[in-house]
């Protein structure tokens, strides 16, 4: 049986600490847990951070070790902000589709607290 995680993808402008409590409960319950930080919260090159640096940060260096090097099963939590990056990152990581291709591991839920949901190829603004 697969190991089992939590990521959580922060809210903009919110240090990872602000969810200590969280995570000890979780830790408390047995569950592994992560917080996926955000490049764009203290970027070396403002200019270039962004939700697409985002979404490949937490998709190649938290989902990836986890999935494809670990073969873990991944709740992904996104709290706000982190809704549009973080379900960007999950793209192709389903568990139901790497089922089908006979791979371990693989994203097993998605939860949005206060954020938002946006359609593929469309963006967060309007022109």
């Amino acid at each position: 049986m697969a190991k089992s995680s939590i990521i959580l993808v922060p809210g903009a402008f919110l240090d990872p600490t602000t969810y200590n409590t969280l995570f000890e409960l979780l830790l408390g319950a047995g569950h592994a847990t992560k917080c996926a930080p955000l490049p764009s919260l203290s970027p070396t090159e403002p200019f270039q951070a962004d939700c697409t640096t985002d979404a490949i940060f937490i998709h190649n260096n938290i989902l990836l070790p986890l999935i494809e090097e670990e073969g873990n099963d991944v709740l992904l939590a996104m709290h706000s902000y982190g809704s549009i990056p973080g379900s960007a990152a999950a793209k192709g990581l389903g568990k139901t589709q790497r089922m089908r291709e006979n791979r371990p591991g693989g994203i097993v839920g998605l939860v949005v607290v206060v954020g938002m949901i946006i359609a593929e190829r469309s963006t967060p603004t309007r022109d």
